[in-house]
């Protein structure tokens, strides 16, 4: 059966829909958070930086979810580390079928039949799955995050996509955990 795509209208996608869709750029906010970096000692070239970031793309012309398959390179050109890429489709060969999906240009792990995303990877921050309550307690005794500092930037704060989400960290466990979530998205 082909893949249905994301259910943006499913309540599950919501929070987790608003929080992997990019913000939309403008001159304001990138010297904002150029700022930030420079703590508020702005660099003498500090509107020639704000200019060549806007000759960028802004987010608003990437697609909100696309099959794997329309990407020109699934492994290095989707602005996510190689490695843990390779972690989130390992998790995905031990599903009953294919989740591999793209979501804002991340790769992520959606439902086929049910449209709901259950895992995602980003940068080089980590990759995300979304656990019901006995499996977050469990990632959490082992040390898994909900947020990450980043230096000179907001924090990467998953508690803002809601509280089923952890950051996976190769535990063994994992594989039994995408297994429950792939289970659960397709039972609501």
């Amino acid at each position: 059966m082909a893949h249905s795509g994301v259910f943006w209208n499913d309540p599950r996608n919501l929070a987790i829909g608003g929080f992997l869709k990019p913000e939309t750029l403008t001159a304001q906010s990138v010297t904002a958070k150029l700022l930030r970096i420079y703590t508020g000692k702005p660099p003498a070239d500090l509107a020639e930086k704000v200019a060549r970031i806007m000759t960028r793309p802004t987010g608003l012309d990437m697609l909100p979810d696309q099959s794997l398959d329309s990407v020109a390179d699934p492994h290095f050109g989707l602005g996510t580390h190689p490695d843990l890429i390779e972690r989130l489709w390992k998790l995905n060969a031990s599903l009953p079928e294919d989740c591999r999906w793209v979501v804002y240009g991340k790769p992520a792990l959606v439902h086929p039949k049910a449209g709901i995303v259950f895992g995602f990877a980003t940068g080089t921050l980590g990759y995300v799955l979304r656990l019901s309550e006995p499996h977050r307690a469990d990632a959490d005794r082992l040390g898994a995050k909900v947020r990450v500092e980043l230096r000179g930037r907001d924090a990467f704060d998953l508690s803002l996509a809601g509280p089923e989400w952890r950051f996976g960290k190769w535990f063994d466990q994992e594989t039994a955990w995408c297994r429950a979530a792939y289970d659960r998205a397709a039972e609501e």
